[in-house]
């Protein structure tokens, strides 16, 4: 074992004394940091040790699992996202607001998106979807309707993040305005039709 600086404390020693210092806090800080830079499928316990200076063990003390991880991740991510205040526009205006900072999230952390639409929402989620619900139900739909709206919604805007992964800006000018408006376009002439 090598020798740091002359205090004659082994490298293990001073893995230990930072693990000891870590807070949970920091190991999902620094789980949201590696998954920015490569992904959700390259986060392991062992490159969230390398990234915090501990030994892979370490960690364990704090997170269980990958599973576990991985969902701490998501939603300190999830819970980054503003809800748009009721003052910053119509309800379509607010959907677009709340949408596109969804959006530009997931996109920051491949493989975000595809854990969302494949697992149960974890709390920061469920209250991004809550708001987007009864934005709908401010438009005029019904609690069921707006549910229906809401997962046409989410397959469309979301679910081509799992298509595409990290979006070019060609891709979020072309494709996500046009979907979103055209899908606006279609509950607002759903609801005139009521």
């Amino acid at each position: 074992m090598g020798r740091q600086g002359g205090l004659g404390r082994s490298d293990d020693d001073a893995l230990e004394e930072r693990a000891d210092r870590l807070t949970r806090e920091q190991i999902v800080a620094a789980a949201v940091r590696l998954t920015r830079a490569s992904g959700m499928a390259n986060l392991t316990m062992r490159a969230l040790a390398e990234e915090l200076g501990v030994t892979p063990m370490a960690t364990y003390y704090y997170v269980h699992n990958k599973d576990e991880l991985i969902d701490l991740v998501t939603d300190a991510v999830m819970a980054s996202i503003p809800v748009p205040e009721p003052t910053s526009g119509t309800w379509d205006e607010r959907l677009w607001q709340l949408n596109r900072a969804s959006r530009k999230a997931m996109a920051r952390h491949p493989g975000l998106a595809d854990r969302l639409m494949h697992t149960p929402l974890p709390p920061a989620a469920q209250r991004l979807e809550d708001v987007s619900l009864a934005l709908l139900q401010e438009a005029g739909f019904g609690e069921e309707h707006a549910r229906l709206a809401y997962a046409t919604f989410r397959a469309c805007m979301f679910g081509r993040l799992v298509v595409d992964g990290r979006p070019t800006r060609e891709t979020e000018a072309a494709f996500y305005q046009w979907a979103f408006d055209t899908l606006i376009a279609g509950f607002k002439s759903r609801l005139a039709r009521r």
